[in-house]
């Protein structure tokens, strides 16, 4: 039994006149006779009455085109589905993210690319950087937003607005009215750190401004996420360098102070793996790319 038996079949029990079935199937007469012919004999019963006058369905073929129908309607569904998969319209893609991406426009891309492609399910995994690279080589992930600060080799990449680095401190702290510091003055104060096993890149960055300044850091505490040392510091546990976005996570009782010390940016990448594109995923990297291009261009303007 093939799918054009059934479509022939429906064609004339909704009909019920070879000469209109065939109209509708875009076909001659003698094809459809012979076709039902085949279909009767295959199931080893008659579907139709038929004289000269008329055609009617048997009780059997009355009970046979309720299953024909759902049998084809599933059959275009199944076909619909591969279809969109192919374009990239439907699937599900796992993407990776730091917190700290959380403020740095991550959540209005995935909105966006919902928008766009609503029948794409992305599920959110919270990883560091140092698991990032390997989770997208292994194929765990699809894609990655990520404060790093290069390209791993091996991996293509989207780079994102950058972000500069400010001192977080408590509302308390001798420098909370300040607008702007320099670092300098911050060598006897005790530090909350972004942890080097991490990012190790990420911790280097650091810890190269302070040199920078003139000081190596007294470190309190370490901590693996930025947002973690905002609230570290909201609890009076130290001050810190954080990225400037991460003051739109509104902590209670800290403070940001911009530096004036030579900027170093904080560069992201929305990161995939080149080996391992799915149509979803080259969808989303054609959003996220294109969403991302728009902004720079509004900001120019």
């Amino acid at each position: 039994m093939e799918l054009r038996h059934l479509r022939y079949f429906v064609a004339l029990a909704e009909e019920l006149h070879f000469g209109r079935a065939s109209e509708r199937l875009f076909i001659t007469q003698p094809p459809l006779t012979f076709n039902i012919q085949k279909l009767e004999e295959h199931l080893g019963m008659r579907l139709f009455d038929r004289n000269s006058r008329k055609v009617s369905l048997t009780p059997a073929g009355v009970a046979f085109l309720a299953e024909a129908r759902r049998v084809l309607a599933q059959a275009r569904h199944a076909e619909e589905t591969a279809r969109a998969v192919a374009s990239g319209q439907l699937g599900s893609l796992q993407i990776g993210f730091t917190t700290s991406m959380l403020y740095r426009g991550m959540p209005e891309m995935l909105r966006n690319f919902n928008k766009i492609v609503p029948m794409v399910d992305i599920d959110l995994i919270d990883m560091p950087v140092s698991e990032q690279a390997e989770a997208l080589s292994q194929g765990r992930i699809h894609a990655a937003f990520s404060p790093a600060l290069n390209l791993e080799r091996g991996l293509s990449g989207h780079r994102l607005p950058d972000d500069k680095f400010v001192c977080c401190v408590h509302e308390t702290h001798w420098l909370a009215d300040r607008k702007r510091i320099k670092l300098n003055i911050l060598s006897n104060e005790a530090f909350v750190l972004f942890a080097r096993d991490t990012t190790a890149a990420g911790h280097e960055h650091v810890i190269q401004m302070f040199l920078a300044a003139g000081f190596y850091p007294k470190v309190r505490f370490y901590v693996r996420q930025w947002l973690s040392a905002v609230a570290m510091v909201s609890q009076g546990l130290g001050i810190a360098l954080v990225p400037s976005t991460i003051a739109k996570a509104a902590l209670p009782n800290v403070k940001f102070l911009n530096i004036e010390d030579p900027r170093r940016d904080l560069s992201a990448y929305f990161l995939w793996n080149p080996l391992n594109i799915s149509p979803a995923l080259e969808k989303f990297i054609n959003v996220i790319t294109n969403s991302d291009s728009s902004q720079k261009q509004k900001g120019k303007n």
